[in-house]
Parts: C-alpha cells; sequence; structure tokens
C-alpha cells in the first residue's frame, strides 16, 4: 500500500481527479478523510499540515505515497483514518456548502430524464456549491463538455477554483453571468439544459435558443409549488411539451421481529381440535377433580369455553374471582347472599354453569368494578394461554423521513418550435 520500489518522487505523478481514478496520494491532492459513514471531511494535502482525530494526529507528509483506500495510524499509534479517493457522490457528502445543494438521489434522476451520457453537451444555470456540476462533468466526459453559469461572483470564483483542483477544467466552463436578464450568449450548443435559480421562467426562452434542436431536455429544480406553475406556463407559451413534474423523496424501512399471536378461531383451535377436546376421550370438564374444573383453576368459571353459553374461549384466562365477581358478597359458609342467578360455590362446582351464564351476563354490568370492565368488554379478543406465538419479520416505515427538497420539471422542445427557434 505504500510506495512501490522506482518511484521516488510522488510528487510528479500526474494530479488527482474526478473523472479517473489515481492509486497513490501526492501534495496537492484531494482526498477523502473517513471515520465512520456520517464522519468524512476533505483534506487537500500539504506538507506541514496535521489531521487531528480523536486520539491523535496524522501529518499530511505521511500520506503522501499512499495508495487510496488506505487505513493510516496517528503518530501515537493510538487512532487511524481511512484516505479514499474523491467522487462526486463523495463530494457531496462533505463539499463547503455555499449554497442548498442537491444529493445523490435527484442527482440520479436528473441524469436519467434529461437522457445524459458522455459526449453529451449540458448548460447548467446556477452553479452554486457545485455538487450537480461535479456529477454532471463524470457524466458526459471525456468528449462531452459542461457549460455553468453563477451569477454571484465570489461562488463563481470558488467554484471555478475547485473545478481546477479536481482535474476538470477540460470538461466544466465556468462563466460569472446573470442568465436571467442577460441569457446564456450561446445558440444550438446544448443537448440538455438545467436550471437552479429563483425565477426559471424568465430563463426558459434563452434556454430553448441555447438548444441544439428537436428532442432536447429542459429540467428545472425548484423548492415552491408557485415556481413550478409559473415554469410550467413558460414552458407551455415556448412550445415545449411532454411536461412531468417529479418530487423525489427517500423513504427508509425499518425490518423488525414481531410475535403474533395464534389467534383462537373456535373449531380446529387449541381447546376444540382433534384429540384434544375437552368433551371426550376421557377428558371432561364436568368430573370433578379433573384439571380444568377444580375452583381456583385456570379454565373454570360462568362462561366456560367448551360448556356452552355460546361465548367461545370467553372464560379462558380468567381465574374463579374474575368470573365471579359477586363472591365477595358470599357469606362464610359457602353461600350466596343474592338470590335468582345461579353462581359456582364449593358445595354445586360445575352443575349450574350452563344455566348461569344468561343469567350472569344479563346483571354482570351492576355488580362488576369499574377497573374490570374492559377485560369483559374485549372478551371477544382473548387468545388461549397455551398457544404459541409466531415470530415474524415486518418492513416498517421509519417515523424519521427526510422531508422535501423541490419540485423537478422536465420537458422536450417540440419540433416545430425547434425549426423556428433557428430559423
Amino acid at each position: 500500500k505504500y510506495r512501490p520500489r522506482g518511484v521516488t518522487e510522488f510528487e510528479t505523478v500526474s494530479r488527482m481527479s474526478f473523472l479517473q481514478y489515481k492509486q497513490y496520494i501526492a501534495e496537492g491532492d484531494t482526498v477523502i478523510v473517513c471515520r465512520g459513514h456520517d464522519k468524512m471531511w476533505p483534506v487537500q494535502v500539504e506538507r506541514g499540515k496535521l489531521i487531528q482525530v480523536r486520539g491523535g494526529a496524522v501529518r499530511h507528509e505521511a500520506l503522501i505515497g499512499v495508495e487510496y483506500g488506505s487505513k493510516v495510524t496517528t503518530s501515537n499509534g493510538k487512532s487511524w483514518v481511512l484516505v479514499l479517493h474523491p467522487t462526486p457522490e463523495l463530494w457531496t457528502m462533505v463539499l463547503p456548502h455555499r449554497t442548498q445543494i442537491l444529493y445523490s438521489t435527484n442527482i440520479s434522476l436528473i441524469t436519467l430524464q434529461l437522457g445524459l451520457r458522455p459526449g453529451s453537451k449540458v448548460i447548467e444555470c446556477g452553479t452554486g456549491s457545485g455538487s450537480l456540476s461535479h456529477a454532471l462533468a463524470r457524466t458526459v466526459a471525456p468528449n462531452g463538455h459542461l457549460y455553468t453559469f453563477e451569477f454571484h461572483e465570489q461562488r463563481a470564483r470558488i467554484a471555478s477554483e475547485e473545478f481546477a483542483c479536481h482535474g476538470l477544467p477540460d470538461v466544466v466552463t465556468l462563466t460569472h453571468r446573470d442568465v436571467c436578464r442577460n441569457g446564456f450568449g450561446m445558440e444550438g450548443v446544448a443537448d440538455a439544459v438545467f436550471l437552479d435559480v429563483p425565477k426559471p421562467w424568465e430563463a426558459v426562452e434563452s434556454a430553448k435558443v441555447a438548444m441544439k434542436g428537436h428532442g432536447c431536455r429542459i429540467c428545472s429544480f425548484s423548492p415552491c409549488l408557485e415556481q413550478v406553475q409559473r415554469t410550467r406556463e413558460a414552458l407551455q407559451q415556448c412550445g415545449f411539451v411532454d411536461i412531468d413534474v417529479l418530487e423525489c423523496l427517500q423513504r427508509p424501512f425499518e425490518i423488525r421481529q414481531c410475535a403474533l399471536a395464534v389467534p383462537n378461531m373456535g373449531l380446529g383451535q387449541t381447546n376444540m381440535g382433534l384429540g384434544q377436546t375437552n368433551m371426550g376421550l376421557g377428558q371432561t370438564n364436568v368430573e370433578v377433580g379433573q384439571t380444568n374444573v377444580g375452583l381456583g383453576q385456570t379454565n373454570v368459571g360462568l362462561g366456560q369455553t367448551n360448556v356452552g353459553v355460546g361465548q367461545t374461549n370467553v372464560g379462558v384466562g380468567l381465574t374463579e374471582d374474575d368470573c365471579c365477581p359477586r363472591k365477595r358478597l358470599c357469606d362464610t359458609s359457602g353461600a350466596c347472599q343474592t338470590s335468582g342467578d345461579s353462581h359456582v360455590t364449593e358445595d354445586d362446582s360445575a352443575v349450574d354453569v350452563v344455566g348461569a351464564g344468561e343469567n350472569y351476563s344479563s346483571t354482570r354490568d351492576t355488580h362488576l368494578p369499574a377497573e374490570k370492565e374492559p377485560a369483559y368488554q374485549d372478551q371477544k379478543k382473548l387468545v388461549h394461554p397455551t398457544q404459541s406465538s409466531i415470530t415474524v419479520q415486518t418492513a416498517q416505515p421509519c417515523r424519521a423521513i427526510p422531508g422535501h427538497t423541490g419540485f423537478l420539471t422536465f420537458a422536450t422542445l417540440s419540433a416545430v418550435e425547434a425549426a423556428e427557434s433557428h430559423s
């Protein structure tokens, strides 16, 4: 990964470029220092400077002659950094923001919709921070060209210096010019035009003149829908067709595991399945002493599943006190103080269970405490406690979704208007 034999001066090796990969780092190159996916920043290699990171520092001299993609340790050996070759995608993530920028999701859609390829000639109105410019330059290289315009003088100067440092002067031509007022000053040159200005409708006519002819595409980026409406009207008046407005948003999903309880649908389930019914094969719940009959057991009480009452599994999972909320009214002798309704006690066990279901349901609202109401109101949603749950994987959208960035308006120049603009 370090200086190979026979090569002593890496400073004389060709300069770094965004258009092609270079193997070894030389002084003056731009490298992407990486400490993690969300911890990256650009560095221009110069002798005498340091890269400060948590746990130590890396001298720029230590990077000269190192292969791109290497892991370089700090001077004290306690930390490290990765030195990556810059690409338009990485540059979008680490560039210094002078304006709002376009990210890879929108850039990829713009490149696709404009039909760009090596050899294409593109006009960009609004250089800004140069995020889209680097991607367009790589797409049209080596035989194509990017003509980019910036009305702000200081931003134009800084962008021009970056293009020269990144090895793009042969592919990119930057002009300081207010296109909305003075036009592009070009005619029949571009295969596609991109507009990223506050008033794109003012540059549509000039963009039409700068296009080669029929089939050329135009794209306008606007954050507000009112801008889109006015731009659409200007495109229609200038003879553009196939006008589409798109919004590109990322919607990340999270893969999670969750446990779903198996619903008890009655016949065929645990207490009603073949060979497992509690009414046959010596497992009836009527016999005293069986598991599901004794006092205090889980499946004993009014509204028993396999006894009747027409409420499957209503009593499943309820104790004797839950099934008999009036038990607190019974005296010490086991006799219930209220009359008229059948009641399960130690003496009668399950004898009156069948007849008690209907009477109990008609009077339970009067005697049932308020905190126990939800258990009876949601009794149809109860799941048998002995049934196992199913573990499944689900894809759920994240709560934090990236917000709106802008609208992309695409259109195509018609053949009639193309002929008139160049006649």
